[in-house]
């Protein structure tokens, strides 16, 4: 390593949460709930959406299950 390069974060370098979160990737919202738990989950995407901007400044991508094409999932990386 030269001076000055430092440490940093390459892809495929570090662990396998660090590499999902530099790939393109959505937030699936499911259209479907049973009474509780869709409350639960439907919290916790809501949770995880305002997190995900206030800690990496960016607006998560959202789409409904229903939603989802064979070209999102093609394009996820």
């Amino acid at each position: 390593m030269r001076e000055g390069d430092g440490l940093r974060k390459r892809h495929g370098l570090q662990g396998p949460i660090d590499d999902a979160l530099l790939d393109r990737f959505i937030f699936v919202r499911p259209t479907a709930s049973v009474a509780r738990p869709g409350r639960q989950c439907h919290g916790e995407l809501e949770r995880a959406i305002e997190h995900w901007r206030r800690h990496f400044r960016g607006v998560a991508q959202v789409k409904d299950d229903t939603a989802i094409t064979s070209d999102d999932i093609q394009r996820r990386t």
